[in-house]
């Protein structure tokens, strides 16, 4: 249906103030996992699950 396409269309098109929070998020992340490999005993762990959100995010970015 001709509505489904303009969805999908939509979705590819992400606004710019969306595209600056997710950004913005993706810079967060980037300072998070700086700021724990700085530590004496940095936790794999948290590491970890802040690299899978960043990628996360660049994928949403690109228009994954």
């Amino acid at each position: 249906s001709p509505r489904a396409a303009s969805m999908k269309k939509e979705k590819r098109h992400m606004n710019a103030s969306h595209i600056t929070a997710l950004k913005t998020k993706h810079a967060t992340l980037d300072e998070a996992i700086a700021e724990e490999m700085r530590k004496a005993a940095p936790d794999d762990a948290t590491i970890s699950s802040l690299k899978k959100q960043k990628l996360r995010l660049k994928e949403e970015l690109s228009g994954g």
